[in-house]
């Protein structure tokens, strides 16, 4: 009896050396060589994510990524098997494709080359979990590794699925599932972005409701999932005018520009718009666009101004009048008088666009551009009808040729008269003689011409 608890207590001092020499925790198997007798417990060290343990809990409803480290503190090479027993609560223990090394394998002897094996572990807790870990060893000539009492060697696989998501965020970037499982990630979408559209490529996902969906999982896989932004449709209105686009789709919290013709007769310059939107010049800009939007621009009416000026007169009490008038529309001017010594009639003309003084008004129709009408009051003249035209001038002034006369019946001695015979069969009014018209004759076929004085 006293050799028995010698021999558990060498072992367990032997441990505690051995812990305190590698600083790992230290466990042994007495698995031997089928052929010999039990030379010496195989020795194996083993720490979890650097830590010189072995066990570790897991919260529940968690999945923990671990680094199981084994090291070999044996002389010679063996086999090792990583083993775990689930202490308290439920869920599943398998290793990741990706992990450096196999949870079984051999493994070189102690401070020679590779000594030491590392196991990347997941465990997925249903409830809280702990969960102890050793390592099963054995001689190489040993075909199989068998648990310790009451472990379980870690032989299922799993592994991991990564997402990338470019419009949101992710539940987890990465998370790891055993093999054959699914598993879900929880998307979330950027203000301004639409989950309802998002798209996954490169994996076997679905999503639905916000939810990347795997199923029955086979490898590792990285999902692109592309959340696309919101894009609203603004429109512009233009009250007599267009609009160049009339509508467009607008990024969530992005700006548009819309440019503004106007219909002629109307200008952009002092326009109004409503709806969101705002003008400068003849740009329509929608900014932040969070919504779709209606904005309704409406143009000025084109003015012109009509300037009219009287020499010699006055327009009223000025000498100027000046009106604003819409492009197209009629402008109006009254009580034109002229000075003393000036009349109304025989005025000239600049820059009036075709128009005259009607009685003591001026008038411009269809006003397209603005004028400036200069008008000249002439210096007051003797009047005179004549072949129903009416002839100014001064007193003892000529008027010039007024008409062509005709000379008829020419007889043998080669003279005739003037058709018509007598002044007053073509004229009327306040007007002197004409030269040559009472001269019953005149020379052969020569033409004449009257000339008249005005004597006012």
């Amino acid at each position: 009896m006293k050799k028995r608890n010698l021999i558990i207590l060498t072992s367990i001092l032997l441990t505690i050396i051995l812990s305190t020499s590698y600083a790992i925790f230290v466990v042994s198997t007495n698995e031997y060589k089928a052929s010999e007798l039990l030379v010496s417990s195989l020795l194996y060290g083993i720490q979890i994510d650097g830590k010189n343990e072995n066990t570790i809990t897991v919260s529940a409803g968690t999945t923990k990524k671990i680094n199981v480290k084994i090291t070999s503190l044996n002389e010679i090479d063996s086999r090792y098997s990583l083993d775990y027993k689930i202490t308290k609560g439920d869920g599943k223990v398998y290793y990741l494709s990706t992990t450096t090394d196999t949870p079984t394998g051999e493994v070189n002897k102690y401070n020679n080359n590779t000594y030491t094996k590392t196991v990347t572990v997941v465990i997925e807790a249903q409830t809280e979990m702990t969960v102890e870990f050793t390592v099963s060893g054995g001689y190489l000539a040993n075909s199989t590794v068998t648990p310790s009492a009451s472990y379980k060697a870690v032989t299922d696989k799993g592994y991991e699925v990564t997402v990338n998501v470019t419009g949101g965020t992710v539940d987890s970037a990465t998370k790891q599932v055993k093999e054959n499982d699914g598993l879900t990630f929880t998307l979330k979408a950027t203000t301004g972005y639409n989950l309802g559209k998002a798209t996954v490529k490169d994996c076997d996902g679905t999503i639905e409701n916000g939810v990347l969906t795997l199923k029955n999982v086979s490898k590792d896989q990285t999902c692109t999932v592309t959340i696309p932004i919101n894009t609203y449709k603004v429109t512009v209105n233009v009250n007599n005018g267009k609009s160049e686009p009339a509508s467009r789709n607008i990024n969530y919290n992005s700006s548009g520009t819309f440019t503004i013709t106007a219909n002629d007769g109307y200008i952009t310059n002092g326009a109004t718009v409503d709806g969101g939107c705002t003008i400068k010049g003849d740009i329509v800009t929608a900014s932040k666009v969070t919504k779709a939007m209606t904005c309704t621009v409406t143009l000025k009416v084109k003015t012109v101004q009509v300037k009219v000026t009287i020499v010699n007169g006055k327009i009223g009490n000025n000498t100027t009048e000046t009106k604003t008038v819409n492009v197209g529309a009629t402008a109006s001017f009254t009580g034109i008088t002229a000075n003393s010594g000036y009349m109304l009639e025989q005025a000239t003309y600049s820059g009036c666009e075709d128009s005259a003084i009607s009685g003591d008004s001026i008038s411009f129709a269809n006003v397209k551009k603005d004028i400036a009408c200069d008008i000249t009051l002439s210096e007051k003249l003797c009047k005179a009808i004549c072949d129903n035209k009416t002839i100014y001038g001064k007193t003892g002034t000529e008027t010039g040729y007024s008409r062509e006369y005709t000379c008829k019946n020419i007889g043998s001695s080669g003279w005739g008269y003037w058709e018509p015979l007598h002044v007053n069969d073509i004229c009327s009014g306040e007007i002197g003689v004409a030269n040559d018209i009472n001269k019953k004759s005149c020379a052969n076929n020569v033409p004449g011409f009257a000339k008249f004085v005005f004597d006012c």
